[in-house]
């Protein structure tokens, strides 16, 4: 019962594609499972980590937690991204929300990594 009261910050249909200019266009559906908002500020971003858990790059991604009141309400992620990618190698990209004062929230999720986050796309660079 205590874990359905607050917040459950779930990723659903989540999806990374290639743009012709080698940018990447990443969407996803933000959904809050629980019954409360979060009354945190927790800064969302995308991040493009290497082979050794690196993160190269990082964007800031525009919704706001604590706006999803919860009984599943949904914000929706549609941008572009084109991050400075330094060698060919394999990358993953994956969705974290951090605070100032707390760990990173963990996605109510059981395919998030154990800090939290959770992968949504494995690229690779070439060249």
């Amino acid at each position: 019962m205590g874990r359905e009261a607050g917040y459950r910050y779930v990723v659903n249909d989540s999806s990374v594609s290639l743009n012709g200019d080698g940018s990447m266009h990443i969407r996803a559906a933000i959904r809050n499972a629980g019954n409360a908002p979060s009354y945190e500020n927790w800064a969302v971003a995308a991040e493009l980590v290497d082979g050794t858990g690196s993160v190269i790059a990082s964007t800031p991604i525009s919704v706001d937690l604590k706006a999803s009141l919860g009984t599943c309400s949904v914000q929706n992620v549609d941008m572009n991204w084109n991050p400075a990618v330094p060698a060919a190698s394999r990358y993953t990209i994956r969705l974290v929300a951090r605070h100032s004062s707390w760990p990173a929230l963990k996605w109510a999720t059981q395919e998030r990594n154990s800090d939290g986050s959770l992968t949504i796309a494995t690229v690779f660079r070439n060249n």
